[in-house]
């Protein structure tokens, strides 16, 4: 009796296998293993309910992984270089103004260790 148990525990580890959404499920707490493995006694491994957890096929997902760099390949078409340049130009031009803030209040601490601190509110 031991070695059937084993053997359909193995079995429904390799049905698991094929059907790796349903992972997915029982970690979204939609489904339990306890559920999953009744389903599984009582309909059978070829059962239509197990089509929208079996993994994609190696076809698919190259497919999608072509699709995904076409659309990064046709964004970068349709990108404006000059507009990007002009972003990226005052990106620059505003963190080289907080740089040389923060400069100047560093050495206004170093050169008057007593002073506030320029930024924080006065306690009168």
């Amino acid at each position: 009796m031991k070695t059937k148990s084993l053997s359909k525990l193995e079995l429904f580890k390799q049905f698991i296998k094929k059907h790796p959404k349903l992972i997915e499920e029982v970690r979204k707490e939609k489904k339990t293993w306890k559920e999953i493995y009744e389903d599984w006694q009582l309909l059978g491994e070829e059962d239509p309910l197990w089509n929208k957890y079996r993994s994609n096929s190696v076809k698919s997902r190259k497919h999608q992984q072509g699709d995904f760099l076409k659309n990064i390949l046709q964004t970068f078409q349709h990108l404006d270089v000059e507009t990007v340049n002009k972003h990226l130009y005052k990106m620059n031009d505003a963190i080289s103004t907080i740089q040389n803030l923060l400069k100047e209040i560093e050495s206004s601490r170093k050169s008057d260790p007593n002073h506030s601190h320029p930024l924080s509110f006065r306690k009168d």
